[in-house]
């Protein structure tokens, strides 16, 4: 079929042009596609199609009748479901990937299911499975007006990686505007990934909720929650420009200490070479495991100016205020501090109707923050919803006897835009049970502490399930917690050092030692033995433990000093030492043998009498105990005097103190930290003297 069509929203100009409709002329998208020739029009009506389609080189436009009338229910009805390819290595919902050009239009379309495509990286980094509703390599396309939508890039077989679960470019560029992006998975770039791009515009989006996990626990996640940019195109030294988009709810909360780009950027992520000019956007309740939740940009200099930011940055322009959302689609209110605070040039400026900004916008010509503002800004449908998310998905009650009771907090967050309700929580056993009150409403972006309690009847070792039953979509309901204790008892050492490192030490050092604490948890008395395990330290008087063998009662500690004094020991062709000490249990349910490192390094020549000074070093010890309730001890030694800073953040990244900010001496310090107004839960505590910092983690228990 063949007709003339004036379409506005794909072209400036008139154009006479082949119309090819799906499914009324042919049955499938990917048939009309394979029918077309450059400049021809596919017009998909509604329906839901289950598709892998691909423009195979044709720079076509692929639309929705929503050009007809800017008809946002036409990108509702048009659904593109990538969920049933017909090769599971193949499973993004659309692939624009030989050589497409600018007039290549993907408009006006739901894309959702899709699953990543298996993709060898064109530089040589290796194989990862990407792009889950679009992937683009070499190519420049246009995507807009579309509503891209849970898809998930979680299989990692036989790849390195997954990213871009929304939409990944890569060798490119284009324009991606005007679309919803929300509820995409993936391990680094939740919505978008640009690769070897530049020159590409990434506005007036509404990039939402999205989310990078670890969730293969061998492979390796790279951060970027909404946006994850890294090198440029070859040869082209174009920056990308990301401007007038709203961030919200977009996580990025894989293990920040494992690399350099893992667990941060909640909102998006800028590394390597990459170019990028980042303004007018709002980044607000983006969250990551680093302690700077928003914008990581990890090398260069970029342009990053009138934004709002949560949590400040720095830049002309930039500001760091709610941004008062005043519906589900996220249109700000006009008392919102984002209104007429964008960029002050005139080509940024809002349409106008007479007076006042045209609708999205609000109050005058200047442009507004947020994908709401500019020359290009268009309403949205409301799409905004609750998402629960769990950090933890087990609880160990630990040991406890029979008719005692113990308690312990599950954290629960709502990362949703819209309030969420627990309705319900179910136990299957009658000694599981939880104080919260339910039904529980959580506003948007809190967190709430289920506390919950284990009362056993008899010696046993309990398991049960905890099913929380909730109001979220697109979320697993119920959730499911495995809750475990026992009452038999039954000892259960811990020691609260993995390895300690006394660094670089003159051999002419007197003595040098650490103290070891060793905690029973257990219900039952244990019978501990410590030994060490000299390795390369000759002779074996230079190594002394002030304990070797001792009962440990339930719910005691007995603390162990290792002593060595450097001056007596052989010192070896390297000078590097790493004796071990074994601590052994006899009285638990099986014989546990833990060992630790206790790792050093000689220099010097034996002899340089009282006025050698042992070299200086910074340390961040173990907290003890650990767990505690309500607190615990932190040491640490400083080589220098000097300002230190010490403080603490929650999983998200949060901070939540600061336990030390001031001037003090070279030495070993200690301090006690108290976290009588903390919730149950992992935090982090971060070390900052000179030039060394050092992170560890510790438990919260209550």
């Amino acid at each position: 079929m063949v007709r003339s069509l004036l379409l506005v929203i794909l072209t400036a100009v008139t154009v006479t042009a082949n119309i090819r409709t799906v499914p009324a002329e042919y049955a499938t998208i990917q048939s009309a596609i394979n029918a077309s020739a450059d400049g021809d029009t596919v017009v998909v009506y509604p329906g839901t199609y289950f598709e892998n389609i691909n423009f195979n080189g044709k720079n076509i436009a692929v639309t929705s009748r929503f050009y007809e009338a800017n008809d946002m229910q036409f990108v509702l009805q048009t659904v593109i479901n990538g969920s049933q390819p017909k090769h599971p290595d193949t499973a993004s919902c659309v692939l624009i990937v030989s050589g497409e050009n600018s007039s290549a239009v993907l408009q006006g379309f739901t894309l959702t299911g899709g699953k990543g495509t298996r993709w060898t990286d064109e530089h040589g980094a290796g194989i990862y499975r990407e792009g889950g509703g679009i992937l683009v390599t070499f190519s420049s396309p246009v995507i807009r007006y579309n509503y891209i939508v849970n898809n998930e890039i979680l299989n990692t077989d036989n790849v390195t990686s997954t990213g871009g679960a929304g939409i990944r470019i890569g060798d490119g560029g284009g324009i991606i505007e005007n679309n919803v992006i929300t509820l995409n998975k993936a391990m680094y770039g939740g919505a978008i990934v640009l690769n070897y791009c530049s020159g590409t515009i990434i506005r007036n989006n509404m990039i939402v909720e999205n989310s990078v996990r670890q969730y293969d626990q061998f492979k390796q996640g790279f951060g970027g929650g909404g946006i994850w940019m890294g090198a440029p195109k070859p040869g082209d030294a174009s920056s990308n420009i990301v401007e007038n988009n709203t961030f919200y709810g977009n996580i990025a909360l894989d293990n920040w200490m494992l690399s350099a780009l893992a667990g941060r950027g909640g909102a998006m992520i800028i590394h390597g070479r990459a170019k990028a000019i980042v303004r007018n956007n709002i980044l607000w309740e983006n969250h990551s495991s680093y302690p700077i939740p928003s914008l990581a940009i990890m090398a260069g200099t970029h342009p990053v100016e009138y934004n709002d930011i949560m949590g400040g940055y720095l830049g002309v322009g930039n500001i760091d205020a709610d941004p008062q959302f005043a519906d589900s689609g996220f249109i700000l209110k006009p008392s919102s501090p984002c209104v007429d605070a964008g960029d002050t040039s005139s080509l940024s400026f809002d349409p106008m109707d007479g007076l006042v900004a045209r609708y999205p916008a609000k109050g005058t010509e200047r442009n507004d923050m947020g994908a709401y503002g500019g020359p290009g800004s268009l309403a949205f449908f409301a799409f905004s919803r609750p998402s629960v998310y769990l950090p933890l998905d087990q609880v160990n009650f630990g040991l406890l006897l029979p008719g005692d009771s113990i308690s312990q907090g599950l954290t629960v967050v709502n990362f949703g835009s819209k309030a969420a309700v627990i309705d319900s929580i179910r136990f299957t056993s009658a000694e599981f049970s939880t104080t919260i009150s339910i039904p529980l409403t959580m506003e948007v972006n809190t967190l709430e502490s289920l506390h919950l309690q284990l009362k056993p009847s008899e010696q046993k070792r309990y398991t049960d399930t905890m099913f929380i039953y909730h109001n979220s979509t697109f979320i697993q309901n119920p959730l499911k917690v495995v809750l475990r204790g026992s009452s038999i008892p039954t000892p259960l050492m811990s020691v609260n050092l993995l390895e300690h490192n006394f660094g670089v030490l003159d051999i002419n050092t007197p003595l040098k030692d650490t103290t070891i604490y060793i905690h029973n948890h257990g219900t039952g008395k244990d019978s501990i033995r410590v030994s060490l395990n000299f390795s390369t330290v000759k002779p074996a008087d230079a190594m002394t433990l002030s304990q070797t063998v001792f009962t440990l009662a339930a719910g005691d500690s007995q603390a162990v000093t290792f002593t060595f004094h450097p001056k007596q020991i052989t010192k070896t062709i390297t000078g590097l030492y790493t004796p071990r000490i074994l601590f052994k249990s006899f009285l638990g349910e099986d014989t546990t043998t833990v060992e630790k490192i206790m790792r050093f390094k000689l220099s010097g020549i034996l002899g340089l009498g009282d006025n050698s000074v042992a070299v200086g070093e910074y340390s961040l010890n173990q907290n003890y105990p650990n767990p505690f309730n309500p607190s615990t001890n932190i040491r640490f030694t400083v080589a220098a005097d000097g300002p230190v800073l010490l403080k603490v953040f929650d999983i998200l990244g949060n901070e939540v103190a600061t336990i030390i900010n001031k001037y003090l001496s070279a030495g070993e310090h200690r301090i006690e930290f108290s976290a009588d107004r903390l919730a149950s839960g992992i935090y982090f505590y971060r070390l900052i003297a000179g030039n060394f910092t050092s992170i560890k983690k510790m438990t919260v228990l209550k």
